[in-house]
């Protein structure tokens, strides 16, 4: 569920994971098709998964992930394993993997281009 997630932070939460589930590194679109979860790292309902009453911004960046559905249910079964610090180092890892993965894309797809 999205509560109330501002567009501008989905659209950076996919382009950054590049749809793909950082736990599973399955894709998070089928055929232009959202199928993966926005997952709070700290709880957005007193009763929810990893609570912190004091978190002002529920809804950041940095309190958001994009998953794989099936692990967003994970994650929120098991919270003490899923801690708010590990799903973060986790997202952190994961996007620094694509970043590379997109810089070395780029590099090689200039330096093909440019010795033609």
């Amino acid at each position: 569920m999205s509560r109330n997630i501002k567009e501008k932070v989905k659209k950076s939460l996919i382009i950054k994971s590049a749809g793909i589930c950082a736990l599973s590194d399955n894709r998070c679109i089928d055929e232009g098709i959202i199928t993966g979860e926005f997952c709070h790292f700290s709880g957005v309902m007193p009763n929810g998964a990893r609570y912190n009453p004091n978190l002002l911004d529920k809804n950041s960046e940095d309190n958001l992930g994009f998953f794989h559905s099936p692990k967003n249910k994970v994650i929120d079964e098991q919270e003490e394993k899923y801690t708010t610090e590990l799903l973060k180092t986790i997202k952190k890892e994961h996007e620094k993997k694509i970043a590379e993965r997109q810089k070395e894309f780029k590099d090689n797809h200039t330096s093909f281009w440019k010795n033609k």
